[in-house]
């Protein structure tokens, strides 16, 4: 988390948005907290102008909220942990994969996109391979097709349907191949996932060497059971015991 103090007597300056772009960079979640609010006279206390100000300025950083406070008076500095706490608790936030998809699908019916080398955009299939911040993968038969306005577009919508508003999101666009690689993920994803594709391996391995004494104990080969017919009546005769020889 990333909390910008700007002096809202002195106005956004651009030192303040250098150090809210340093935070951009990081993938904080942010919150913009504008100071000395009780300086401001009447003429200058407008929050509808400020804000539009600050919004004008970090662009980058839209999604991040902002309080007016007064570190002198206390003003509204009560507000500050619960709005930490509601930012943090988006920033670690997890989809279902398949409310995801159906928010991608719905957005791409609404809003197709553009034509790529005469090649019409396939969208296969999303998911989320990290958190903190959400980030999720599209695998697509062309990512390069992928408009920055496009992306926008999705992103709004992933903010708009989960909901998402107060942290920053990463999406990334794949190729889709026989394998499905997720890029966008860290180690630590790559690691749980190879180790979960392992684990499944040897519980199937199990399963079928469990199935396959199943059937040996089935047909009577494991215990040494045997059936004989005597010559003169032709009644069934049970045996128990090795295969008898001579």
């Amino acid at each position: 988390m990333a909390l910008i103090l700007i002096d809202a007597d002195e106005g956004i300056t651009d030192q303040d948005i250098t150090i809210a772009g340093y935070a951009e960079d990081r993938g904080c979640g942010a919150l913009f907290l504008l100071n000395k609010w009780d300086l401001l006279d009447e003429d200058r206390k407008d929050v509808k102008h400020y804000m539009e100000e600050l919004r004008f300025k970090s662009k980058f950083l839209s999604f991040a909220p902002a309080i007016t406070i007064s570190a002198l008076t206390g003003q509204r500095c009560h507000k500050i942990l619960d709005e930490v706490v509601s930012i943090h608790e988006e920033y670690c936030h997890r989809i279902n994969t398949g409310l995801l998809n159906r928010i991608i699908e719905d957005a791409v019916r609404r809003t197709e996109p553009s034509m790529h080398k005469g090649r019409r955009l396939k969208f296969f299939y999303s998911t989320q391979v990290s958190a903190k911040p959400p980030t999720f993968v599209c695998f697509v038969n062309s990512p390069d097709g992928v408009h920055f306005s496009y992306k926008r577009y999705l992103v709004n919508q992933l903010r708009d349907m989960i909901p998402l508003k107060k942290t920053p999101i990463k999406l990334y666009f794949r190729e889709k191949t026989g394998k499905m690689e997720f890029s966008g993920g860290s180690k630590e994803d790559e690691r749980i996932f190879q180790k979960k594709k392992q684990h499944l391996r040897k519980k199937d391995k199990e399963r079928k060497e469990h199935s396959r004494k199943k059937k040996r104990a089935g047909s009577g080969d494991e215990l040494g059971l045997w059936i004989f017919l005597t010559p003169l009546t032709g009644r069934a005769i049970p045996f128990s015991g090795p295969w008898p020889t001579g």
